[in-house]
């Protein structure tokens, strides 16, 4: 077996001087998006705390920053408890009824007339909750059953 062996050049000092100058600087100029992200979120909460501290004594608080109006969210149904998501959709069921000429009592095929309505144009938003991995016509037809005596 051969071994190859490497010629290493000598490094002059200048070149040694240079090298130790470039490393000496690096830790200081560059920050990792880790280190950056973690700078702000502590700059963002220590002014916030002194903005909550200012508000409870009741002292008038000039923002530390510019302040942009906050747009009003609003509140979906995966924001609600299930229960709350529960009675909005039967709420509209009541409402979606009075409005179809039903012969006596509602049946599965007018339920899934409305779960479909619902999902196409009217109210998408009420089917944005979270059915684990139930199909969401199963577990809105399940709740007009309870609620509203829906026939299978």
């Amino acid at each position: 077996m051969r071994h190859r062996t490497v010629e290493r050049r000598e490094t002059t000092a200048a070149e040694r001087k240079a090298r130790n100058a470039f490393r000496a600087e690096e830790p200081k100029n560059t920050m990792t998006d880790y280190a950056k992200a973690e700078k702000a979120f502590h700059e963002n909460r220590e002014r916030l705390k002194s903005e909550r501290l200012a508000r409870d004594s009741g002292v008038p608080v000039q923002p530390s920053r510019k302040v942009r109006s906050k747009k009003v969210r609003q509140v979906t149904p995966r924001d609600l408890p299930a229960g709350q998501t529960k009675h909005a959709i039967v709420r509209e069921w009541d409402l979606w009824t009075k409005t179809q000429p039903l012969e006596g009592k509602a049946t599965a095929r007018d339920a899934r007339k409305f779960f479909l309505e619902l999902k196409a144009k009217r109210f998408p938003t009420l089917l944005d909750f979270r059915s684990g991995s139930a199909d969401k016509w199963q577990v809105v037809h399940g709740w007009l059953i309870d609620e509203r005596g829906v026939s299978d």
